[in-house]
C-alpha cells in the first residue's frame, strides 16, 4: 500500500520562490515535474523552512495519517488480518521522534499489538528491511513501513536539494506463506567511506554532495543489475534523478 499528501510542489512553485531555478533548470538536471508535501504550500512559500522547528507539528500530525492510509490499502490487497501481524518494522531518515521508535508510534496508531523495531538506512531502508527480515525466521507475518517527509527537513533556499525531495509512504505486508510475489534473494552492502556525502543533522537541514552521490548511485545500480538480472527480466531502480537513470540505461 502507498500514500502521499495532497499538497503539490510544482516546478513553477519552486521558480516563484526566486532561488535561481525554474522548470527548464530542473527538468534538464533531474527530470522531476512535481513532488508532494505534508506542509501547507503557503507555509512553504512564506517561510522557505528557515525555522525547522515550526514544521514539528505537521510532522507529528500528518505522518501517521500517511501510514494509516497506506496500511489500509495494503491490508485490503492482502489475505492478512490486522491481528495476524506479528512484528512491525519501520525505517527511513525522517523519524517522527528519536524515542519512541517509529514502528511503535505507527503500531499504536494502527491498533496493532506486536514487537516493534526500526531499521534506519536512509533511502535504502525498504531493501535493508527486506534483507534483515528475511533472516528473522521466527516471525511469519510482518509489516514493513517506510514513511518519509523530507520536505520538512530541507531548506527552500537551497535549490540543489529542495528540487529533489517529496513526501510519501509505503507499507508492505510480508508473509512466509505462499503469495503472489516471492522474495528469493536479498543483499546488503554499504561503503562507510562515503558517510558524509548525504547528511541530515539533528539541528540542521538535509544536504548532500550531489555529484558524488550520483556517481556512486550509477555505478552501484549497474553492478547490481549485472549481478542480479541473470535472466533478462525487468529492473526497477530507486533513484529520483532522470539523468542518473538515463546513464544507467545507456551503460
Amino acid at each position: 500500500g502507498h500514500s502521499h499528501p495532497g499538497n503539490i510542489i510544482t516546478n513553477e512553485f519552486l521558480g516563484d520562490l526566486e532561488i535561481g531555478t525554474d522548470n527548464q533548470w530542473i527538468m534538464e538536471r533531474v527530470g522531476i515535474r512535481e513532488r508532494r508535501t505534508i506542509l501547507p504550500i503557503d507555509h512553504l512559500f512564506l517561510t522557505k523552512n528557515r525555522v525547522r522547528e515550526e514544521n514539528t507539528k505537521y510532522i507529528r500530525v500528518e505522518t501517521p495519517k500517511l501510514v494509516e492510509e497506506a496500511f489500509e490499502l495494503a491490508l485490503s490487497r492482502s489475505s492478512l488480518k490486522r491481528d495476524d501481524i506479528e512484528l512491525v518494522v519501520a525505517g527511513g531518515c525522517t523519524p517522527t521522534s528519536l524515542i519512541p521508535c517509529d514502528a511503535a508510534t505507527y503500531a499504536n496508531v494502527l491498533g496493532i499489538a506486536a514487537p516493534c523495531i526500526d531499521f534506519n538506512s536512509a533511502c535504502s531502508s525498504f531493501t535493508a528491511g527486506l534483507h534483515f527480515l528475511k533472516q528473522m525466521s521466527g516471525y511469519k507475518n510482518v509489516m514493513l513501513i517506510n514513511c518519509e517527509v523530507p520536505t520538512a527537513h530541507v531548506s527552500y533556499e537551497d535549490r540543489k536539494n529542495c528540487v529533489l525531495v517529496g513526501d510519501g509512504c509505503g507499507v508492505t505486508l510480508l508473509s512466509r506463506d505462499e503469495g503472489e510475489f516471492l522474495v528469493e534473494e536479498t543483499l546488503f552492502q554499504s561503503n562507510p567511506k562515503g558517510y558524509d556525502k548525504v547528511v541530515l543533522p539533528i539541528d540542521s537541514f538535509f544536504d548532500q554532495d550531489g555529484p558524488a552521490v550520483q556517481k556512486f548511485a550509477i555505478s552501484q545500480m549497474v553492478d547490481i543489475y549485472q549481478s542480479l538480472n541473470k535472466d533478462g527480466s525487468g529492473f526497477i531502480g530507486h533513484q529520483a534523478n532522470a539523468r542518473a537513470l538515463d546513464s544507467v540505461v545507456s551503460r
